[in-house]
């Protein structure tokens, strides 16, 4: 089903990589920021949705663009720009989250669905481009694969990191802020990673729930930004990565080239037998000297 000659192209593993670093960094944010918006900010369901607006319009549109600077950049340097500008988004998501500070998140949210949207078709684009029509098929459930890989091992990875993150911080602000139920801190702070704000504020009675709902979003809050950066750096190391793995491809070869050299690297190894050679000479004892001698200038011609 797949031709594992395809990861000898330095293009196709580039695009790959593309692939999988779009999807653990931007795209798992479409789970990741709804859960930030109700758990560090406390919105209600439909208000976080609506919150999502800014992130997913700029996902939508921006592809356009992508169309448009395939004109004048090589998908290496497309790849590269949009990876960069997703690490750029984390970054500032990560600032915004980290001061509550929701002109900074809007922002944010924006430039990380602007670096997404390019990428949403370029990363496809690119590793289609390096294989022949006929492969097609392949090359398409590779690039899935990849995307579905990212996405799933990136929630995982991301959404380990902030829980992580979020119980020590929920922990250390219960002892220090609540000393009186510092007993109940850890199964606070595990409810709290988990989603489940309103059992852990209802936990911390006859505290004042406002209080409690307080540190709960500022933990949360703590965990998130650690999984936003955590995502920045990803995406930066994938885009330096992804420059240097496509460029080292020099030229624009076809994909009937590209797929073409493996295909002519792969054979090499395959012995050449020469029909000369195969041919045994046959020397008959029944010809007289001059008759033999004859045959071989015949045999000798014929062999040159």
């Amino acid at each position: 089903m797949v031709n594992l000659a395809l990861f000898r192209l330095p293009r196709f593993i580039g695009a790959v990589l593309a692939m999988f670093a779009y999807a653990a960094s931007a795209q798992v944010m479409a789970q990741l920021l709804p859960l930030y918006l109700q758990n560090g900010l406390g919105l209600p369901p439909l208000d976080a949705g609506l919150a999502m607006l800014p992130f997913a319009i700029a996902m939508l549109i921006l592809p356009q663009i992508g169309q448009w600077l395939g004109r004048y950049l090589a998908s290496h340097q497309i790849l590269a720009l949009g990876l960069g500008v997703v690490c750029l988004g984390n970054l500032v998501t990560a600032w915004g989250a980290a001061g509550s500070l929701w002109p900074l998140l809007i922002l944010g949210m924006i430039i990380l669905g602007s670096g997404g949207g390019p990428l949403n078709g370029d990363t496809q684009k690119a590793i289609m481009g390096v294989v022949p029509r006929e492969r097609a098929g392949m090359a398409s459930g590779i690039s899935t694969t990849s995307r579905f890989s990212g996405i799933l091992l990136g929630f995982v990875v991301l959404s380990t990191i902030m829980a992580i993150i979020a119980r020590a911080a929920l922990t250390t602000s219960i002892c220090a802020s609540i000393a009186s139920r510092c007993e109940a801190a850890t199964e606070f702070a595990r409810l709290v990673a988990a989603g489940n704000v309103p059992k852990a504020v209802a936990l911390m009675s006859p505290i004042s729930p406002t209080i409690a709902n307080e540190i709960a979003h500022r933990g949360y809050a703590t965990g998130f930004v650690a999984a936003l950066l955590t995502a920045a750096v990803v995406a930066g190391f994938s885009a330096v990565v992804v420059a240097i793995q496509m460029r080292s491809a020099r030229g624009p070869p076809s994909s009937q080239t590209a797929f073409a050299v493996v295909e002519e690297d792969r054979s090499v190894s395959k012995p050449i037998v020469s029909t000369a050679s195969a041919a045994p000479l046959v020397f008959d004892a029944t010809l007289t000297p001059d008759a033999a001698a004859g045959g071989t200038e015949r045999e000798e011609s014929c062999s040159a």
